[in-house]
């Protein structure tokens, strides 16, 4: 197979060049999932209904097939299908990015893991309200370098406008990025922000979501979250309300704000003319009323020629009508966001709501009250709800200056996409801002963010550098790098071979990963500690038909073994504890799934507290646990490692554990 280039002369070339491995890698996926179709998940299908053409079909319908059928489940094509689709072409409106990235000239001759001199230092004006913002992040001095220097290349005039942030696991990559994301809200930028799972962009959405407290200039509705279907059902609630399609949904059922806004203005300045009104509905029904069929209490009528009081019917269309516009305008707050203009508008709807809320308690507080002389050209008595009625009034002639919305439900997508100052999504739901919508022109991105996991895949039949990942590309370039230099996540005893072997010793540990107390000793013995190698006598690898896929029993069940004991452990000391698993094989996964399965502690639930995760080192890309068990498998006399042969899979299995 023809390799894939550093550079390319054309789009067109750049294209051709990732159709033949995308397929590759496809077929190359087909195929590990057949070999282990035996743990495939599978079920039984108890009949087929045979599909004819209309004009064949008798009144009973179409012929059910009774047959002995099985469904089994090897491979997600969704995916695989979208990245061919994705690929510009000369209508694409990638292609201007991708020609501005691509006409640096590429570094010859560079180490993989030689790290680039860092940028110069950009000069950015100060700016008070920016670094109040970044003090709360409590950022390692890396960290805050990577953000400034990011967002004063927003400011300058340079042909230099990508930046690379990297670092191994545990140095705040995701921290520095929602640092990044609140700097460019502060700068009133507009960002869509790129994660390579569901997982790492909710993590991002989560730690966003912490910071809008009350004294935060900015609102949750600021921020949109594309995500499938799915994930409605599969994030807490708090994260589910910031999904896009939730938002939309919930908007659909809120009534139109203007409306009931007119109402409660007339009913406060003009309540005499709205009762006169009704007195006269009332007395037109009481005279057409057929006493008969509908009987004598519909029709009451007391000595001042109306169903209800002046002042009944006051305070009860204030309360609904004040009810009817809280709800839209609270709807509206928190699910729409409101464009830079506009951002003294939540306030003021603050004041409003609160203005609302104290003629409301007024009423209440006094129901009995004869209102009528409060409403003569010059009113008499109760000052306090004259004062009130008049801020209330006031308030709302002004809300149309403040509150900017859409007026018909089908624009609240499109006004939501525009007016949000941050967007997150995955590669694949990005595709939902420009494809299958029926949307106007989006306003422009001013920042682009994306957080690039390993480019890993769970085979290794390719061989033409079809895993270089787009951060590898980019520094081939020639484009500037920052290095997150603290990790703050492993123990020392697990990060001194990673650190020195794949980041060359420029990355050192954090201080509170250097204290005494960080080291947990989970189990008894001497051989468990931070690091642990484990040999296991007897154990060989086995490869299935097709030989794609390794597995080893003895390994499997010492793996068993070990989880169960972090599982009795957890139950004896009470305390919580994450565990992961973690192998390069899926059927060795498969294997371990299995005989973990069969343990009485996992037939009942498990415990509260206690977790352990059994994924590929490819699954277990973005994700850490208390603990990691690594079945590496390998077991033979020729030296071979398979799949942990490439680094990135080898450095990704190691750097997991805390």
């Amino acid at each position: 197979m023809k390799r894939i280039p550093a550079t390319f002369t054309s789009i067109r070339d750049y294209t051709r060049s990732f159709l033949v491995p995308l397929m590759e890698e496809r077929r190359a996926g087909v195929r590990a999932a057949l070999e282990g179709i035996g743990h495939a998940p599978v079920a039984k299908v108890d009949w087929i209904e045979e599909y004819r053409p209309l004009s064949d079909r008798s009144l009973l319908g179409a012929e059910k097939i009774a047959l002995s059928l099985f469904a089994v489940h090897l491979i997600n094509h969704k995916t695989a299908m979208y990245a061919p689709s994705r690929l510009p072409t000369a209508d694409h409106g990638d292609i201007n990015v991708i020609q501005k990235i691509a006409k640096y000239t590429p570094m010859v001759g560079q180490e993989r893991n030689l790290l680039l001199p860092k940028p110069p230092p950009q000069i950015l004006p100060p700016d008070k309200a920016l670094d109040d913002g970044l003090e709360k992040f409590k950022l390692s001095p890396s960290q805050h370098n990577a953000v400034l220097d990011c967002v004063s290349a927003m400011h300058q005039d340079t042909s230099c406008w990508v930046r690379l942030i990297c670092g191994p696991p545990g140095t705040g990559k995701t921290k520095t990025m929602v640092a990044l994301l609140w700097s460019m809200m502060m700068k009133n930028h507009r960002t869509l922000a790129l994660a390579p799972t569901n997982t790492a962009m909710m993590e991002v959405a989560s730690s966003l979501l912490a910071l809008f407290d009350r004294d935060s200039p900015f609102s949750w509705s600021d921020v949109v979250v594309l995500g499938s279907k799915d994930l409605v059902y599969a994030v807490d609630a708090n994260l589910r309300e910031m999904l896009l399609q939730r938002r939309i949904s919930r908007l659909n059922h809120v009534e139109d704000w203007s409306d009931h806004l007119n109402n409660l203005l007339h009913l406060l300045e003009k309540p005499w003319s709205l009762y006169c009104s009704y007195r006269w509905d009332a007395r037109k029904e009481y005279e057409e009323c057929d006493w008969e069929l509908q009987g004598p209490e519909l029709g009451r009528w007391d000595e001042q020629g109306g169903t209800v009081s002046f002042t009944e019917f006051f305070v009860d269309n204030y309360e609904h009508f004040e009810e009817c516009l809280r709800r839209c305008l609270k709807a509206y707050r928190n699910d729409l966001p409101l464009p830079a203009r506009c951002e003294q508008s939540f306030p003021f709807i603050d004041e409003l709501l609160h203005a609302l809320e104290t003629l409301g308690d007024l009423l209440r507080a006094d129901p009995e009250r004869l209102m009528r002389k409060l409403f003569f050209k010059k009113p008499v008595g109760w000052p306090e709800f004259l004062e009130a009625r008049a801020v209330c009034i006031d308030k709302l002639k002004q809300l149309p200056d403040h509150f900017h919305v859409p007026t018909s439900y089908d624009k609240f997508e499109e006004y939501i996409l525009n007016n949000a100052k941050i967007i997150l999504c995955t590669a694949c739901t990005s595709s939902q801002l420009s494809q299958g919508r029926k949307l106007g022109e989006l306003k422009p991105i001013d920042l682009l963010v994306v957080d690039e996991a390993e480019q890993l895949s769970d085979t290794a039949t390719l061989d033409a550098d079809f895993e270089r990942s787009l951060f590898e590309r980019l520094i081939s370039l020639g484009h500037p790098r920052h290095l997150l230099d603290v990790q703050y996540r492993m123990h020392p005893g697990i990060s001194k071979f990673p650190l020195s072997r794949f980041y060359l010793g420029k990355v050192t540990d954090g201080p509170n990963v250097l204290q005494r107390d960080y080291e947990r000793k989970l189990l008894a013995g001497p051989m468990y500690g931070p690091y642990s190698f484990i040999d296991i006598k007897g154990g060989t690898e086995s490869s299935g038909e097709h030989g794609m896929s390794l597995s080893n029993t003895a390994e499997a069940a010492a793996v068993t073994r070990i989880g169960e004991r972090l599982f009795n452990e957890s139950v004896r000391s009470g305390q919580k504890l994450a565990v992961g698993v973690v192998s390069p094989y899926k059927v060795q996964v498969h294997a371990i799934q299995e005989s973990l399965g069969r343990l009485e502690c996992w037939a009942h639930g498990g415990r509260e507290g206690f977790s352990l995760k059994v994924q590929t080192v490819h699954g277990f890309q973005g994700a850490e646990e208390d603990v990691i068990v690594f079945s590496a498998v390998h077991s033979n006399s020729h030296g071979s490692v398979g799949l942990l042969a490439d680094w990135r899979r080898t450095n990704l299995a190691l750097t997991r554990a805390k």
